[in-house]
């Protein structure tokens, strides 16, 4: 079985399913916390107890080309779904759409995205240690605690005479630790049968297997290096992380370096003898967030941005405010080199109002705006 089968589909939907998905909800909102390692509200960049968030776009510059108007709402840096909802200790629960619109649409419920855990597998794992104790600095899934996680939707099946089918996907995670409740190996399945549509798999086997990391510690009991492990489902498979993906080699791993106060100061995907792509952290010197982060990508990764080496730089609530694109060689043409967000905030310090100018320079009208509603437990 190969990658693609995460994707297979089974062809109805049953009431048992969303009966499942409702007291998974009431059951997870009894965990009021995750732990610090783990992945929740920060893979948004969210602060407080967020419910739901609905994001559209406000507003474009009249005089941008038809073109011009579909690249700067596909190439900017706040984009997320139209809608997300969240239970109420921070994991996703929901999410639906891609590209924001400029109105706040109807939910199409069979489009929707509905995540569903365990609420056992949640608090066992919530036990772990923290693999890095800054890791909300990063997107990279390899530096949280993923929980096993039963995912539907519709957008995952295929249209058969013009009838769409429930599509279902359930991924496990699997960790070792050591005598000091480090985690020292992870391993990710995405198991199938043909019953996924009314049963969830209990049991998952090696045939099921992904890869599988391997992790290395310093004697500071600083994680410092991840090695990627091909699994049975590969074949001719690839690896995507630092916003890029790699084939499978010997070498293939995730390296960390720190710097005297133990932070995380660089991260590199490392295949092949040489650098796939690198994060480099700058932190502000008197609040101590991260300020900078200079980026270098290769493969896949560049079809995203005209050049291998950019720099983002963000305030402190973690928001992007400036991306510089850095020339690949003396006289590359770049249009423009900079674009700049600054944003209105509510009283969680979660942005509301984003303004972009992504033509270069921070002035006038600016090119897209965006908005969100955020609704929050109380």
């Amino acid at each position: 079985m190969t990658i693609a089968s995460q994707f297979k589909i089974t062809f109805f939907l049953t009431i048992g399913v969303f009966s499942c998905v409702a007291h998974a909800q009431e059951n997870l909102n009894d965990i009021q916390v995750l732990s610090s390692n783990s992945r929740g509200y920060h893979d948004f960049n969210f602060k407080g107890q967020v419910k739901s968030v609905k994001t559209r776009y406000v507003s474009i510059k009249a005089s941008l080309s038809n073109y011009a108007k579909e690249q700067v709402m596909l190439k900017n840096d706040v984009r997320n779904n139209n809608c997300l909802e969240f239970y109420q200790n921070g994991l996703l629960k929901m999410q639906y759409g891609d590209i924001p619109s400029f109105e706040f649409t109807a939910i199409d419920s069979t489009k929707l995205e509905i995540q569903q855990f365990d609420t056992k597998d949640v608090v066992q794992k919530n036990k772990y240690k923290p693999i890095l104790s800054n890791a909300t600095i990063f997107q990279n899934p390899e530096l949280f605690v993923n929980y096993d996680l039963y995912r539907y939707s519709y957008q995952f099946g295929q249209t058969i005479d013009g009838v769409e089918h429930l599509g279902i996907s359930q991924f496990n995670y699997v960790y070792k630790t050591d005598e000091n409740n480090r985690i020292t190996e992870s391993y990710e399945y995405w198991p199938y049968n043909e019953n996924m549509d009314t049963v969830r798999i209990k049991n998952v086997s090696e045939k099921d297997l992904v890869w599988r990391l391997k992790f290395l510690y310093n004697d500071k009991n600083q994680l410092i290096s991840q090695k990627i492990i091909p699994g049975h489902q590969q074949d001719g498979g690839s690896y995507a992380a630092l916003g890029t993906e790699s084939g499978f080699s010997p070498d293939l791993q995730l390296k960390y370096k720190y710097d005297n106060k133990g932070r995380v100061i660089q991260a590199v995907f490392w295949g092949n003898n040489g650098i796939i792509s690198s994060e480099d952290y700058e932190y502000d010197p008197m609040k101590g967030y991260v300020q900078k982060v200079r980026y270098y990508i290769t493969g896949p990764g560049e079809i995203s941005n005209p050049t291998k080496r950019y720099v983002k730089t963000f305030n402190e609530n973690g928001d992007i405010i400036e991306k510089e694109f850095i020339p690949d060689f003396p006289g590359q043409n770049i249009a423009p080199l900079k674009r700049y967000y600054d944003y209105e905030y509510d009283s969680h310090q979660n942005w509301v109002k984003c303004n972009m100018y992504l033509e270069g320079k921070k002035e006038g009208e600016p090119t897209l705006t965006a908005e969100r509603k955020i609704e929050y437990y109380e």
